[in-house]
Formats: structure tokens, sequence, C-alpha cells
């Protein structure tokens, strides 16, 4: 989970081997909740969802959200249990703004706070942002 075009389907992708097409335009890219086939890590099956970005360029986020609470219901249905999440957020984004941060309220909101030790967030694009400058944002980020 997180914003559009923080680099989601790039590490999906990465880390499952699949092919799931990356945006590199202005527009949103994934428009449907898609899931990687089963894949081993460390000896566990691990299966990776990709979900639209929040600040999609052409749905809300309660719509979203709408999205991802709907196809989480229907694997649990199936036997499918969610282990985790992770939400990746740009280290590029200077601020944190008004949509970060209520994306990140309503997503502690969703989790509980029982469950955020089940949650990594995950910054990303470092080599977007001078080494000093991701420090300092790293730092940021941690609190």
């Amino acid at each position: 989970m997180g914003p559009s075009g923080s680099g989601k389907t790039t590490f999906i992708n990465e880390a499952s081997g699949s092919d799931f097409a990356i945006g590199k335009g202005l527009e949103s890219c994934t428009s449907e909740v898609q899931a990687t086939n089963p894949f081993k890590l460390n000896g566990r099956e691990v299966t990776l969802i990709d979900t639209p970005g929040f600040d999609d360029t052409s749905r809300s986020d309660t719509d979203i959200l709408a999205m991802i609470g709907a196809y989480l219901s229907q694997t649990y249905e199936h036997g499918a249990k969610l282990a985790g999440i992770i939400y990746m957020h740009r280290i590029s984004d200077f601020r944190m703004g008004g949509t970060n941060k209520r994306n990140f309220k309503m997503f502690r909101e969703l989790c509980g706070e029982s469950t955020l030790r089940n949650v990594l967030i995950v910054t990303n694009m470092w080599s977007e942002v001078s080494s000093d400058l991701g420090e300092t944002e790293g730092e940021g980020a941690r609190e």
C-alpha cells in the first residue's frame, strides 16, 4: 500500500519476479488489486498483493480502500489470511503533506494499534535525493 507512484509495483515485480505494468507517466497505472503467483521466501510461501495507490489520478482514497477491503474480504473467505502490510513512502517527498498525513492516519486506523507490529513502512527512491538530505528525511520518517 502507499501513494500512487511510490514504487509499489516496481518493488513487487523485483521481489516476486512478476511483470505487472509500471506507470511512467503522469497518470496512475495500477487500476485493480492484483496478486503475484506464490513464491518461496526463507522457506515460506508468499503472495504479494499490488494495490492502486492513494492520491490516485482517477479514484478517491475511499474508493481505493473499498476496493482493497473487498479484495481482502474475498480472499479471506477462500482461506487466505493477511500476514502483514508493506507501506511504501517516497523519501523524495520532502514534506509530509496533507494527503500523506491523512493516508498514514487512515492506515493506522484501518490496521489498529495492535496489528501495527505486522506493518513495515518502507522508504524508497533514495537515489532521487542527496545522501545528506536522505539521512535527514529518513530520521524524520522514523518519528
